[in-house]
């Protein structure tokens, strides 16, 4: 359906939580013996990642700017801390406004 973070690429992680996702929509379908319940899907896709997939937008519109695609890969080769929120965004543990924010890129000066 289209769960590849468009950023980053990674989509196994995602494609299989939407499976199990939609495992347990049909199951509660079939257990309950109401099929209305499988038009739930889109919405609960889009309840689960609409902020994630927002946060992904972020990134694109920063690296779309050579100037601000510059200054993320210099705070990265100079700030352990912003290399490290940048391998947690690629890694999925950290959400990409913890990097991609005057914040994110402030905090990078003294961490």
């Amino acid at each position: 359906i289209g769960t590849t973070y468009p950023s980053t690429g990674e989509g196994i992680g995602k494609a299989m939580e939407t499976a199990e996702l939609a495992a347990d929509i049909i199951h509660q379908a079939f257990h309950t013996g109401d099929l209305r319940a499988l038009q739930a899907f889109p919405a609960r896709v889009e309840e689960k990642w609409r902020a994630r997939y927002r946060s992904f937008e972020l990134i694109e519109r920063w690296l779309a700017r050579p100037l601000l695609n510059d200054l993320v890969a210099w705070r990265g080769r100079h700030s352990c801390y912003y290399r490290d929120a940048l391998a947690g965004i690629l890694n999925n543990d950290m959400d990409p406004r913890t990097a991609f924010s005057l914040w994110g890129i402030l905090t990078s000066f003294w961490r």
